[in-house]
């Protein structure tokens, strides 16, 4: 699935997946039961149906959306952060992984939140690390897991932007099926990170 928007602060947003069956399942046991191994199985999925667009950001660093220092220390590494190794190894991106991204402390879990909670959580969510601000911006590839409503990718890519990183690619690993994004008893329960 592709998706393009003028109203948005990307230029493109990929997704390799839906979100749904055998594939949520996976996630869920990647992120929140430890299955660590997974990471090789979903980027396997990932790169199996990359963008078409991946050849104008080879280039280009390697954005991982963050997890809050919490989650960390729960799950013991970040998802996001293991699914842009996998990926840049395999498709021999040759960007820097690049921790630009810092994410507030009070943020929500957002699988338990609905649409617009999801949107409010993410406000001001995140914010480039001064070491980054310091360097000349560039364009960049961001990544993450799963994109359900797209608060949490749209608030980094705000932050982003407003830091001068331009153009901004998108690429997840899976998206929730459009028709039930918005209602809350339908979204995915394993959230963004």
């Amino acid at each position: 699935q592709a998706f393009v928007s003028h109203e948005i602060p990307w230029v493109a947003i990929h997704a390799s997946l839906t979100y749904k069956n055998g594939v949520a399942e996976l996630i869920q046991r990647h992120k929140f039961r430890g299955e660590f191994s997974l990471a090789h199985a979903l980027a396997d999925w990932m790169c199996a149906t990359s963008p078409v667009w991946l050849n104008l950001v080879r280039g280009l660093p390697i954005i991982p959306i963050p997890v809050t220092r919490l989650k960390l220390k729960q799950r013991g590494f970040n998802q996001s952060v293991e699914l842009c190794k996998q990926i840049k190894k395999r498709k021999r991106l040759r960007g820097r992984i690049c921790h630009v991204l810092s994410r507030n402390e009070a943020t929500q879990q957002q699988s338990k939140l609905s649409a617009q909670a999801r949107r409010d959580n993410m406000t001001n969510a995140f914010e480039v690390n001064p070491l980054w601000k310091k360097r000349p911006p560039t364009g960049c590839l961001l990544i993450d897991d799963v994109m359900t409503s797209g608060a949490t990718l749209l608030s980094a890519c705000q932050s982003l932007k407003q830091s001068g990183y331009w153009p901004i690619y998108v690429w997840v690993l899976a998206r929730t099926p459009l028709y039930n994004s918005s209602h809350p008893s339908n979204e995915h329960r394993s959230g963004s990170p």
